[in-house]
């Protein structure tokens, strides 16, 4: 996610915080109540090839409990990725902090389920803001362990405090062949023009990467990194998602689409045709979670925002 998206998500997550704390949870935060859980799509990267890790967190309980928040910004949610040779990576890059009134934090109702698709390399990772790398760290080639951690932020002595760890996954980064390493060095000349403020040579690279190279592992990354004003044609957008149903730059396009641009009842329904479009999909996944959460007013539709 470039700067500008980033910081645009960074306040609609503050806007949405009011909402995501309403009412009372029957419970204290309960690690018995949750089923927290990661999930990789393969085992086997390129190196700066995004990691698309999708974060559960599901109330398997008879009552409401307080959750916390999967948002990465947060400071609730933490990875730990360990090397072979047992080195932890640095991270998060992007420290975080959402505010909640006292005593009121995120919760989950009975059976609702929570979910968070994240790129490990927009968090965590060697930083170096000189390296020919596309996103804010760089995992280099090697075998790792991921295991994700849920802070217990509801207590406040250490004592108290009952973290919950998810499930450990493995996963291996390889150097990119001599094909890829074409499409990678034209991403990262593409943001070098875009730090200069050359949009438009900027936007002329992404183009050919989407034209040229639309089966490279990084092809996806073109569409997304175009300046927010461009992508933000409707048509380029459902040409995304067209191409790449299970990308893990998905959900943030969904929202663009649908909850940021329409009001609820249209927002809900623009939802279901995308489900019914792209089933089995990383769409109709995420899709399904934003329409649990309009129902259940954890999320704000357009028409509230005005």
């Amino acid at each position: 996610m470039n700067s500008l998206r980033l910081i645009s998500r960074f306040v609609f997550i503050l806007g949405i915080m009011a909402i995501l704390t309403q009412g009372t949870a029957s419970q204290t935060f309960d690690p018995n109540a949750l089923t927290f859980t990661i999930h990789l799509d393969k085992n086997t990267y390129l190196e700066n090839e995004a990691i698309w890790v999708t974060v559960s967190l599901k109330n398997t309980s008879k009552v409401q409990v307080y959750a916390g928040s999967l948002e990465p910004l947060c400071g609730f949610l933490k990875f730990y990725i360990l090397s072979s040779k047992g080195d932890t990576l640095p991270g998060p890059l992007v420290q975080g902090d959402c505010w909640f009134p006292e005593g009121k934090y995120p919760s989950l109702e009975s059976g609702e389920k929570d979910m968070e698709i994240m790129n490990i390399l927009s968090h965590y990772g060697i930083y170096n803001k000189d390296c020919d790398c596309i996103w804010g760290g760089v995992i280099t080639e090697g075998k790792y362990t991921i295991q994700a951690k849920l802070k217990d932020l509801y207590h406040k002595k250490k004592s108290e405090k009952m973290d919950i760890f998810s499930n450990k996954l493995s996963l291996e980064v390889k150097k990119s062949t001599s094909k890829e390493k074409e499409v990678l060095d034209l991403l990262v000349s593409a943001k070098r023009e875009q730090i200069k403020g050359n949009s438009s040579s900027a936007i002329d690279i992404y183009k050919k990467v989407i034209k040229e190279y639309p089966q490279s592992v990084y092809a996806d990354n073109a569409y997304f990194f175009l300046p927010t004003t461009y992508f933000s044609n409707n048509e380029l957008a459902y040409d995304f998602l067209q191409k790449y149903p299970n990308s893990g730059l998905a959900p943030e396009v969904i929202e663009d689409l649908t909850i940021r641009r329409e009001g609820r009842e249209k927002a809900q329904k623009s939802l279901e045709k995308l489900i019914s479009q792209y089933p089995n999909t990383k769409i109709s996944e995420y899709s399904r979670v934003l329409i649990e959460k309009l129902k259940r007013g954890k999320v704000i539709a357009s028409e509230e925002t005005k």
